[in-house]
């Protein structure tokens, strides 16, 4: 597993569309890459989630229950109003 920061998630240009996804990760500086020894999350429980579930979950004061949540070491943005 790797670690992937220096990134932004960013609502894709209406007027001038490089792909039809609604978001795209935006590069601050140059993103970095590094091997983790030793995973946090179990290999068999690592997954993706569907992003209609995900979409569910923006702007609500939902709490994500589980032993992995306190591993989110910063949440924000550089480009202005969360999703």
């Amino acid at each position: 597993m790797y670690e992937l920061s220096g990134f932004d998630v960013t609502r894709t240009n209406q007027y001038f569309k490089l792909t039809t996804h609604p978001f795209l990760f935006d590069s601050l500086n140059i993103p970095t890459w590094s091997r983790l020894q030793k995973p946090f999350i179990p290999t068999e429980a690592f997954m993706f989630r569907n992003y209609d579930e995900m979409m569910l979950l923006a702007n609500t004061n939902t709490y994500l229950s589980g032993q992995f949540v306190n591993l989110i070491k910063c949440i924000g943005s550089t480009k202005g109003p969360f999703l």
